[in-house]
């Protein structure tokens, strides 16, 4: 029998050789279940002086699995050797040259030989770890140390899942006493010469132990010295990383001075930041690091933002000030969303909490707190419509991925969202900006670009479902601009939103009303734009269709009739259509009834009598479920008032239909789709085709 750390080497090698071999599956579970023998133990030794990494990270798998499930294995009196023995292990693979991967795999074994040990077997484990492997102030001792100290966090996270889990609480309370030796070994490591790779090192093992919990007091020195390696190329991105860490922890509220004194640090580096921003060849993922850093600072001491500012003092006032104009430089950032910069839209979860803050005082002091941060918000507010904005159609056509595209319109849907926080506390000077500026834009003597109306125009959606009688007067001014609006879909698509969002309004400015109704009627037979009509047209027709039933009903009933008719017009938009002005039509007299019914119907009935006199087919098919589908909104949406001895219009339309309509539906009886059409979907629906 050979020994058993050769049979282990063979399987590793043959497991990593030709995947294509029949052999591997075999080896795999061979070497899956040898892991339950108590050899193991002295073998993962022997392998790891082998010469092949394979089998080198192999043993110190080994290792690390026995640790895990097998401690008790572990005779008392060998506890030393092997706390030995993995230290020789560490030290070895940590020199140049070594694998990494094997000395990742042998530091998780030595946190597990700590978890296990502490706290009774050997007391200040952690502690004493740190004291062991530093105290020659070899490169090569350091390196180990500081891969062992980034994976404790990692095992510690892991142990809700393993066999720690029952003893989390006392290996936590041994990482906290811990903490002031670890960050104090780390922060003498940023300040020695050690190399490049040490100090990143340590820069990482920093990251994972900002988790812990860290009395960011006792750090102070540490923090300070992390706000000036950002100066520092090589080290600035892992810098930012673990001050991010820190400032995001969840006890940081327990320390507001220190927390003070962190977003001090930051402001102090404005200059910093605004040389960073205005680099012509801007690295843009660092500036966006650094603008999670900024935002969550800032999100950090919102409270105080607002809390800590008032009328009797002016402390902390400049400071206030001053983090929220840094903050703006990452907001205010030139360019188009995703392609030129990605930082707006990191700030825009502050801005949402800080307006939130705000909102929530008590209104005197919400008025005092808009009156101090006026510049600020003002600023936000100017450069909405820059940021809505959609770039050139050459750009968006040639330059941009589908998948930036799709981006931008995520960011526009937040920038919406952020601006109904905005309108919430400043409502006037929201509307009373967007206004302006699109009256700016029409009074030059150039016409305006499309995607600078638009944008205003999208914007101007948020605050249209809160008109005040201060702002009713801007959106009177933005409609009196339709006429001369630029020729353009995605603009056309933005202005008949507005209309829609704009419905309650115009209930109760029936003027305005009617004389945009026009522009609604006209694009309801416009292929590309009937969509866009048919919604703006239901949410107009839902709260005014007592002011339209007054109007001149032909001409809603004709535009209705002229879109059906259009080939490209889908079954949901013809229901669309036909419930919105079911609506003004159920407002009617049923003496009023006749004309408008013979033009919406007369093309719908004799549409079904020649289908009902043809065969089924694929070419059919759609047409029928057309025809059918707005024969059946008409019937559920048509519902005027009747009067003892009045026959129901819809009854009367069934009637002349039915002959056609019966011979129809009995061609296409076995067709699921053609007889779901004709069904309610509930049962108070007034009438139905079957």
């Amino acid at each position: 029998m050979e020994p058993l750390a050769v049979q282990i080497e063979k399987a590793v090698v043959q497991l990593y050789g030709d995947p294509s071999n029949s052999d591997v599956t075999a080896a795999e579970k061979w070497l899956i279940s040898i892991q339950e023998s108590k050899e193991v133990w002295s073998v993962a030794w022997q392998l790891l002086e082998r010469d092949r990494v394979e089998v080198q990270n192999f043993g110190a798998l080994l290792l690390k699995n026995k640790l895990l499930k097998s401690w008790n294995e572990v005779p008392e009196d060998q506890y030393e050797s092997l706390r030995f023995q993995i230290f020789q292990s560490i030290m070895k693979f940590s020199e140049n040259g070594q694998p990494k991967m094997v000395l990742t795999q042998l530091c998780v074994a030595m946190v597990r030989y700590v978890f296990h040990s502490m706290p009774t077997v050997w007391p200040n484990a952690i502690v004493s770890v740190v004291h062991t492997l530093s105290s020659s102030q070899a490169q090569a001792n350091l390196s180990g140390l500081l891969e062992l100290l980034k994976v404790l966090p990692e095992e510690f996270e892991a142990s809700s899942d393993n066999a720690f889990a029952g003893k989390r609480a006392i290996i936590r309370s041994e990482i906290n006493k811990s903490q002031s030796t670890v960050f104090g070994f780390i922060e003498q490591i940023l300040l020695s010469n050690s190399s490049l790779n040490i100090r990143l090192s340590a820069l990482k093992c920093l990251t994972s132990w900002s988790g812990f919990a860290p009395l960011l007091p006792e750090l102070r020195s540490l923090v300070s010295l992390l706000f000036q390696l950002l100066h520092d190329q090589q080290l600035v991105n892992d810098s930012i990383e673990v001050l991010t860490s820190l400032i995001t922890n969840e006890d940081c509220y327990k320390y507001p001075t220190a927390v003070k004194e962190f977003q001090l640090l930051l402001n102090s580096k404005s200059d910093f930041i605004q040389t960073l921003l205005n680099d012509t060849d801007r690295d843009n993922d660092l500036c966006s690091m650094m603008c999670v850093l900024v935002t969550e600072t800032s999100v950090t001491c919102v409270k105080s933002l607002t809390a800590d500012i008032n009328q009797e003092t002016t402390e902390n006032c400049e400071e206030s000030l001053e983090t929220l104009t840094l903050l703006l430089r990452f907001t205010t950032l030139p360019g188009h969303y995703p392609t030129d910069e990605k930082c707006s839209e990191i700030t825009f979860c502050f801005w949402e909490r800080f307006l939130g803050e705000i909102e929530s005082e008590e209104v005197s002091k919400q008025e005092f707190l808009l009156e101090f941060y006026e510049g600020i918000l003002v600023s936000l507010v100017e450069i909405f419509p820059i940021k809505a904005r959609y770039p050139s159609e050459e750009e968006w056509v040639e330059s941009w991925s589908e998948d930036e595209q799709d981006e931008f319109m995520r960011y526009r849907d937040e920038l919406w969202d952020l601006g109904e926080s905005i309108q919430l506390t400043m409502h006037y000077q929201f509307v009373h900006h967007l206004s302006l500026t699109l009256s700016n834009l029409f009074s030059g003597q150039s016409p305006p670009l499309w995607q600078d109306v638009e944008a205003i125009l999208f914007l101007l959606q948020v605050s249209a479902g809160s008109i005040t009688e201060d702002t009713s007067v801007f959106f009177q001014s933005t409609l009196s601009l339709f006429p001369r609006m630029p020729s353009n879909n995605t603009l056309a698509k933005s202005a008949l939103r507005l209309l829609g969002e704009l419905a309650e309004w115009f209930r109760d400015s029936p003027d305005v009303l009617l004389a945009v109704l026009p522009m609604i009627l006209d694009n309801l037979s416009k292929p590309t734009l009937t969509a866009s009509a048919a919604l703006a047209f239901r949410d107009i027709c839902g709260d005014c269709h007592g002011v339209l039933a007054n109007s001149d009903i032909s001409s809603i009933v004709i535009s209705c009739q002229a879109a059906f008719s259009n080939p490209g017009i889908s079954s949901d938009q013809c229901a669309i259509m036909i419930a919105a002005v079911g609506l003004i039509l159920s407002s009617l007299p049923l003496s009023s009834l006749s004309q408008p019914l013979d033009i919406l119907l007369h093309s719908r009935i004799e549409n079904i009598q020649t289908l009902a006199n043809g065969q089924p087919s694929m070419q059919t098919h759609p047409l029928v479920m057309k025809e059918l589908t707005i024969l059946n909104s008409f019937c559920r949406h048509v519902i005027p008032s009747v009067q003892e001895g009045e026959q129901h219009p819809v009854l009367t339309v069934l009637i002349r239909l039915w002959p056609s309509l019966k011979e129809l539906l009995g061609k296409w009886m076995g067709d699921s789709e053609v007889i779901s059409v004709c069904k309610p979907p509930h049962c108070t629906c007034h009438f139905h085709l079957l």
